[in-house]
């Protein structure tokens, strides 16, 4: 018989990141651009990095405590590889992490999610060539709000290089979160229904494609908002309801 699930998702607009670190960026993307890239990312070795990175070494506002470093190029060790970050997103999640309101905060490098070109692998690296395309799959792998970053290999993970770059840097903690949902609560099968408010979001909305893959129906929440009538189509279009 088929079961229900209910899942709930709750943002405070209070963790909005400011207009003005929205200008901030803007002026670090544009240098980023100047050096021919297109996004940001740190941490690894932990503060191991290269070119140029938006770091704190506090908790407070983002505007408050974020400060633009430039970083020596670290010497390529066995078991690493050498990322090029093209593209970072500025999440709710991000401005919760720089405040320390989450339990795994910890200072360093900005950003969370991001996506990468490989540009140097190093001894004994398997699975990974360069010019691949890779995300972060390790709160090891530091922060993505830099140029670039040495890390471990076993800190990111390939993603196909067809994928556009601002839709795989959105993909490590919303996809991630989204899976978990679907797989760690309750054994669904095809047929069964789940539940969800908070439809605009994207977790929300790659709960529904997980799930129509599946084969599991999802009703989605939505507020009524000025993007109302284009949330409800995109919903449907993905297999929901």
């Amino acid at each position: 018989m088929a079961r229900n699930l209910f899942l709930f998702f709750s943002f405070s607009l209070s963790l909005l990141l400011p207009s003005l670190l929205l200008v901030l960026f803007h002026s670090f993307f544009l240098s980023l651009t100047m050096l021919g890239v297109r996004g940001c990312s740190l941490l690894g070795r932990r503060w191991v990095s290269g070119g140029r990175a938006l770091v704190f070494d506090k908790f407070g506002p983002p505007m408050s405590v974020l400060r633009l470093e430039d970083h020596a190029a670290p010497a390529l060790q066995k078991g690493e590889v050498k990322i090029k970050m093209i593209a970072a997103p500025i999440s709710l999640f991000d401005a919760d992490h720089i405040k320390g309101s989450l339990p795994s905060s910890s200072t360093g490098v900005g950003g969370v999610d991001g996506v990468g070109i490989v540009e140097q692998v190093g001894e004994g690296v398997e699975g990974l060539k360069v010019g691949d395309s890779v995300i972060p799959n390790s709160p090891a792998f530091g922060g993505t709000w830099r140029t670039h970053a040495t890390v471990s290999a076993s800190h990111v993970v390939p993603v196909p290089s067809s994928l556009p770059p601002p839709y795989a840097a959105t993909l490590g903690v919303s996809l991630s979160t989204a899976h978990l949902l679907l797989t760690e609560f309750e054994d669904l099968k095809e047929g069964d229904v789940v539940v969800q408010n908070g439809g605009s979001g994207l977790v929300s909305q790659l709960v529904v494609q997980l799930a129509a893959k599946k084969g599991i129906k999802t009703i989605t929440l939505v507020r009524e908002r000025h993007d109302y009538a284009d949330t409800v189509e995109r919903i449907k279009a993905y297999g929901g309801y």
